[in-house]
């Protein structure tokens, strides 16, 4: 199985009052393709494939 690393980004806001934020991030941003664990059977290789790239938000707010 050849070299490869994960590269994740994320930005997040808050005011000064703290009372929320908002953040957003982006996970394997090259969307590299990896195997999580590879295996060899009888019947060939088989492997759990990573996760591609995934974008998403978040919203914090404290009461």
């Amino acid at each position: 199985m050849p070299e490869y690393f994960l590269m994740d980004v994320g930005l997040t806001f808050a005011p000064k009052s703290g009372k929320w934020s908002l953040g957003a991030y982006v996970n394997n941003i090259l969307d590299r393709r990896y195997d999580v664990t590879r295996q060899t059977g009888l019947n060939g290789i088989f492997g759990i494939p990573g996760t591609p790239r995934m974008v998403g938000g978040r919203l914090r707010v404290d009461f």
